[in-house]
């Protein structure tokens, strides 16, 4: 599980930065986000990564396994006198999903076969479960509004 986190982590940090919100990448965290990073509170923009291992396991024709986790992606915007934060949250799902091309190139993570650095087997397939879902996610410092989209993918890796 953890190469699998490594990994998606790692392509997430790959994705082409001019797709997302202000030209570049929010920094992304696994499960939760820390409250200080380097002195300072943490606030949005940034990127939650979820990965929980699937139920069953499943066999190929040559009885490799394949194990099925569930990704949840929650990116996060804050609302400014210049910024809507929904319309963040929104775009940087967006060039996470497309990579910033065609949805139809399968750059992003939607319909995904490729993960570079995964080291504890072969990714079969990133598919999208669950389309993205806004909300608003609370208040922040000063009382801006903090919004949220969160998005839910089937990552299938087949180990042998």
């Amino acid at each position: 599980m953890a190469s699998l986190l490594s990994a998606l982590l790692s392509k997430y940090d790959a994705l082409t930065a001019a797709g997302f919100f202000g030209g570049a990448i929010p920094p992304a965290y696994a499960d939760r986000a820390p409250e200080v990073v380097a002195g300072n509170q943490l606030y949005p923009p940034y990127t939650l990564f979820s990965v929980t291992a699937g139920d069953e396991m499943l066999l190929t024709f040559e009885d490799d396994d394949v194990e099925v986790s569930r990704l949840v992606v929650t990116t996060f915007g804050a609302s400014t006198d210049a910024a809507d934060g929904q319309a963040q949250a929104d775009q940087n799902m967006k060039a996470i999903r497309f990579n910033n091309q065609v949805p139809s190139a399968n750059a992003g993570f939607d319909n995904s076969n490729s993960l570079p650095t995964l080291t504890e087997g072969v990714l079969l397939s990133i598919l999208p479960t669950r389309a993205p879902v806004p909300a608003l996610a609370g208040r922040g410092k000063e009382g801006a509004l903090i919004y949220k989209t969160t998005m839910e993918w089937t990552v299938s890796v087949e180990r042998s």
